[in-house]
């Protein structure tokens, strides 16, 4: 049976009771590992309140295949970019003589770049 606005009450029980799981969600089982707090705040500020939030999460697509924020974090721990040490260098030679003062020490962090020996 249809009501006025052309939903049946079984299609609007499933709105409703994704709506609770919704917010069952958000209030109960989102935790650090799936987001982090910059990223809820910024969700938070993008929806403009947690009801907003709700109601464009109810009318999302879901992706088909997403990464938890831990997951995330640990492909980017684990991200190896080989690093051209004379090139690097080359650029750091160029780039010196405009600094006419530097803290710390610059010309070490370089070779630890280029070596990839980031002990000391």
């Amino acid at each position: 049976m249809l009501t006025e606005f052309g939903e049946s009450k079984e299609e609007r029980a499933a709105q409703s009771k994704r709506e609770a799981g919704i917010r069952d969600f958000l209030e109960y089982r989102l935790t650090p590992d799936l987001i982090c707090s910059e990223q809820l705040e910024l969700l938070l500020r993008w929806a403009g309140s947690m009801e907003d939030l709700v109601q464009k999460l109810k009318t999302t697509s879901i992706p088909e295949q997403s990464k938890t924020f831990v997951q995330q974090l640990d492909e980017f721990r684990n991200y190896h970019q080989v690093v051209d040490a004379a090139k690097m260098e080359e650029d750091w030679a160029a780039l010196k003589p405009n600094y006419k003062k530097v803290k710390g020490d610059l010309d070490g962090q370089i070779e630890a770049l280029c070596t990839e020996n980031f002990t000391n």
